[in-house]
């Protein structure tokens, strides 16, 4: 909204070159960049700086396995394996809340809903979807297959899903695409090996990592289109509509494309 749009940019306005920066708290797990900031997470702090590398804020976590989801205008930070997880804007802490179960992975998307997915009591897993005001909207449980990958569309009213389970001692995999009318997906699409990860491609589609190749899958029409490669797929990442996917051997990380 309005209000949070003009709040996060108020906090952002900090002038002077701070650069380098000397990091607060423990050993650094990952950064994110989003537009003009820089996300953070270390063992013991939740982070973000401007591009003149000032310091926006900064949160101690507590969690055991920090995750974060960045979107244009919230971030959402959880504890993998734990049960607790919380959303931030540049200004504050704007929600934070506890799971039944264990939290499995989790996505946040520009309009400010959240996915998150988790064990589950009477399935194998299960994935619930909350709007922008903390109003749970769709809850959709998985009976045979354990949630590693959750996306959601950036007008969050459209949710991807992969899972996983094994058959004859190898991985396969299925992604499915709901909507939130119905516990029945409006696509379907299964894989031999796991899905490493579902990330979002710009406005109209997302991307599904496999080892050797990656599909890129539309929100409107589910129209599906693969990128293959002889070698493994060591790095892949998404910015707007564009996809950079760096592959190589595993054998020797030195040569790679």
């Amino acid at each position: 909204g309005i209000t949070e749009s003009v709040a996060n940019f108020s906090s952002s306005l900090k002038f002077g070159n701070d650069y380098p920066v000397k990091l607060s708290g423990g050993t650094l797990i990952n950064a994110k960049p989003q537009g003009n900031h820089l996300f953070l997470v270390s063992t013991t702090n939740f982070e973000c700086y401007n591009n003149n590398g000032k310091n926006i804020f900064s949160y101690q976590h507590g969690y055991q396995s920090p995750i974060m989801s960045v979107s244009d205008a919230r971030t959402l930070l959880y504890d993998q394996s734990g049960k607790n997880y919380s959303v931030y804007n540049l200004n504050r802490e704007i929600i934070t809340g506890q799971t039944e179960n264990e939290i499995l992975c989790a996505n946040i998307t520009r309009n400010g809903s959240y996915a998150l997915a988790t064990l589950s009591d009477s399935y194998s897993s299960q994935v619930s979807v909350f709007n922008g005001k903390n109003e749970n909207v769709f809850t959709w449980f998985c009976s045979d297959y354990i949630i590693n990958s959750v996306v959601l569309a950036p007008n969050g009213k459209t949710l991807a899903v992969s899972a996983f389970s094994a058959s004859d001692g190898a991985f396969v995999s299925k992604v499915y695409v709901l909507k939130f009318d119905s516990a029945t997906p409006i696509a379907e699409y299964d894989y031999m090996g796991l899905v490493l990860s579902l990330n979002l491609s710009g406005a109209k589609g997302f991307n599904c990592v496999l080892d050797n190749s990656i599909d890129f899958i539309s929100w409107r029409k589910q129209k599906c289109s693969t990128f293959s490669t002889e070698d493994n797929i060591l790095l892949s990442t998404a910015y707007k509509a564009n996809t950079l996917i760096v592959s190589g051997r595993l054998a020797n990380k030195n040569e790679n494309n």
